[in-house]
């Protein structure tokens, strides 16, 4: 049930029953030169969608841009600054809870924008009476990082990493090329919060410390599927 493909009635009608909303988030950035620049999007909206058909929760339309300044030396790169992103999503929330959605879920598929997505959440919760916002992002959820830890060990990186390639792989295949182009980077060379001089000089391919070889549409359709009980499970106890 996505918002946005439903009529202003089937919404009202929905929310006389229910007030839970699966927001995805993600970002549109480089993932080195064989993965499409959505991925961080692609994959949340489609497990809160999978998620949403089985608890029965409506999901509002993804929004696609996230916090993404240290990846813009890499062509495809569009970001948002973090005090227009914060300034966005406390307006979704807003917004949302006006309509009477009261327990939002954020399901996040990109690390750059937890602090973001932290701050605006803190600040909806102080203005917005009654409302619960739950910030998860799907490659942290507990069955997923059980698979990653098992399956991928070190291999699996910070960035472009085989875990969501291959749920990319598995979710919509044509938009992950040769992956042998991705070469294995190193990890852990920067320790301050990069510039989009420092990405470009110490990952010049773009993936961090992620094995591409390692990545496969078997192991996403595992973490798919575990990405969507957990977040099933988080719906039923919100």
């Amino acid at each position: 049930m996505r918002i946005d493909r439903l009529t202003w009635p089937d919404v009202a009608e929905y929310l006389k029953r229910d007030n839970r909303l699966i927001l995805p988030v993600g970002s549109v950035e480089q993932h080195g030169p064989a993965v499409a620049t959505g991925i961080d999007y692609i994959v949340p909206t489609a497990v809160a969608e999978r998620a949403g058909e089985k608890a029965g929760v409506m999901v509002a339309p993804p929004l696609t841009y996230g916090m993404s300044l240290h990846h813009t030396a890499f062509a495809g790169t569009l970001s948002l600054r973090p005090t227009v992103y914060l300034s966005m999503v406390i307006d979704l929330f807003a917004f949302a809870y006006h309509q009477g959605f009261r327990r939002i879920l954020v399901l996040n598929g990109h690390g750059g924008n937890v602090p973001t997505l932290k701050a605006a959440a803190g600040q909806a919760s102080y203005e917005l009476e009654g409302v619960r916002i739950y910030i998860r992002s799907y490659y942290e959820l507990p069955s997923a990082v059980e698979i990653i830890e098992e399956e991928l060990g070190p291999g699996e990186g910070s960035h472009a990493t085989p875990s969501e390639v291959s749920m990319l792989m598995y979710i919509e295949p044509e938009l992950v090329g040769d992956l042998s182009a991705h070469e294995k980077s190193e990890a852990g060379l920067i320790t301050w919060h990069p510039a989009p001089s420092d990405m470009e000089q110490y990952y010049p391919r773009g993936p961090v410390g992620a094995d591409p070889d390692l990545a496969s549409p078997e192991l996403g359709e595992r973490l798919f599927d575990a990405a969507v009980a957990d977040v099933v499970e988080i719906l039923g106890k919100m």
